[in-house]
């Protein structure tokens, strides 16, 4: 003999689960009082199972509202970060049409070159973030540091030189370390944008 019993989980009248026992080890006849007992217990953990769902959702839900305004607030920076070279590329275009002198307007084009290459950065970066959530890679290669180097910095020469700003590099030119070279020009490109954004005019 023996007995075997299921009670569901209820909250608010909703099934979220269910209870079972049985007494098959012993196979004792059932108290009268042990349905109501069980029936209790269901809905005692049925309460607490529909709270932790209800938890869980809230977590979920303030996790989801965190997102949204972190998108929010990168879609408003990266917006103000592109009106910077945008404004200097219209600038030198609308001069390029202007200009009759040809060094003039060589060094115009350049202008434009380089604020497309500060552009191109930008969006590598945004590419880079959505990278970042699905799992780091790193490419790494034998990189000569100097001319790593140089070559981010020419991409902000003109910005710069807009706030007459001057910059020193001291690198051994034969120093080479393994890398990967898209990730270092990216936080190298960081370091020298908050440097020129940051630092007074003529420093």
């Amino acid at each position: 003999y023996g007995w075997h019993i299921a009670v569901p989980l209820l909250s608010s009248g909703q099934v979220v689960g269910v209870m079972m026992a049985d007494n098959f080890l012993n196979r004792q006849p059932m108290r009268s009082y042990q349905p109501e007992l069980l029936r209790l217990y269901g809905a005692t953990v049925g309460t607490l199972t529909a709270l932790n769902l209800v938890k869980q959702q809230e977590f979920d839900l303030q996790l989801e509202q965190e997102r949204v305004r972190m998108l929010e607030t990168f879609i408003t920076d990266v917006g103000h970060e592109f009106k910077t070279p945008l404004s200097i590329i219209n600038t030198r275009s609308y001069l390029i049409e202007k200009v009759g002198d040809e060094t003039s307007r060589v060094g115009l084009v350049k202008t434009v070159q380089e604020q497309v290459t500060v552009i191109n950065s930008m969006i590598d970066d945004m590419l880079h973030l959505v990278r970042l959530g699905s799992g780091l890679v790193l490419d790494l290669h034998p990189i000569r540091l100097s001319g790593l180097i140089q070559q981010v910095v020419q991409g902000y020469a003109s910005l710069a030189e807009g706030k007459q700003l001057k910059w020193d590099i001291d690198l051994e030119s034969s120093y080479t370390v393994s890398l990967d070279a898209d990730h270092l020009k990216r936080a190298i490109s960081e370091i020298i944008d908050n440097a020129i954004h940051y630092t007074e005019p003529g420093g």
